[in-house]
């Protein structure tokens, strides 16, 4: 007995229980044969080539598509746009030109102390608003010195009275739907 034992089986009949592959080499018959392959590799890399091919294909339909598309855009633009035909300073938008643009040379930083220094000069200078209607400008410090001394203009009783009938105004809140009064803002001396 290879590989069982003795005793009982399963229907309890004394059965020989067998735990290894029988030898069966011997047995030969010429009229049944085995398949070489599961699979057709030549269906298959024939499927692989022709995806391939197909895929390349599209790949280039879309590249000439895109330059096509690229070509035609920048011929519509040129035509639209008589900028984009100009060259060198030509080219540049008008001005004022954003800072740090082709064609601003002036540096952001620069244009900004240039604008505090006409500011301080402005604010503590002499000098003509209006002259034919005789308006100056006086340093800040000299008109401080003489509203503290003077004090504020204050406006006849008529004039304050219209000046507190105010306007309407759409309200921020509201999106413009409701409208709030605001007292109408008039220019010192009137």
């Amino acid at each position: 007995m290879i590989g069982g034992h003795h005793g009982n089986g399963k229907n309890g009949h004394g059965e020989e229980h067998i735990t290894e592959t029988p030898d069966v080499s011997y047995i030969r018959n010429v009229d049944v044969s085995y398949e070489r392959s599961d699979v057709n590799t030549g269906a298959i890399l024939k499927f692989i080539g022709w995806l391939i091919a197909a895929t390349a294909l599209c790949f280039l339909i879309v590249v000439v598509m895109f330059k096509y598309f690229q070509v035609s855009e920048e011929r519509r633009e040129a035509a639209t746009m008589p900028t984009l035909r100009r060259e060198g300073e030509e080219r540049l938008p008008p001005e004022p030109r954003l800072q740090l643009a082709p064609g601003h040379e002036i540096h952001p930083l620069d244009d900004l102390k240039r604008l505090r220094a006409d500011e301080d000069a402005l604010l503590h200078s002499y000098g003509w608003v209006d002259r034919n209607a005789g308006i100056v400008h006086i340093p800040i410090e000299r008109a401080k010195e003489l509203l503290v001394r003077r004090g504020l203009p204050v406006l006849p009783d008529g004039q304050r009275r219209d000046a507190e009938e105010g306007v309407f105004v759409p309200a921020q809140q509201s999106s413009g739907r409701a409208m709030d009064k605001r007292v109408q803002e008039r220019p010192l001396g009137y």
